[in-house]
């Protein structure tokens, strides 16, 4: 994906968002909702698993802009996530 580490370490210098670990406990108790739907197979995973990211994003681009400690993910980085 990278061509060299040197485009890799400029990629990471340049994102604006920083993980704050108390972030993460609302996005690992979106994933252990996942991980327990997917288990109990209640509901389809493919379901399951667009319903956790689309949660995710939604509060990140709709609560994000109002409360900040909602702010998980920029679209730059979910794009670079993807590729």
């Amino acid at each position: 994906m990278y061509a060299s580490e040197s485009a890799l370490a400029e990629s990471v210098a340049n994102t604006t968002h920083t993980f704050d670990p108390s972030r993460g406990i609302f996005m690992a108790i979106v994933m252990i909702i996942v991980v327990a739907l997917i288990a109990s197979e209640a509901i389809h995973r493919t379901l399951v698993v667009f319903f956790g990211a689309s949660v995710l994003i939604l509060l990140s681009y709709t609560l994000g802009h109002f409360i900040p400690w909602f702010d998980f993910l920029s679209l730059d980085a979910a794009f670079r996530a993807i590729d």
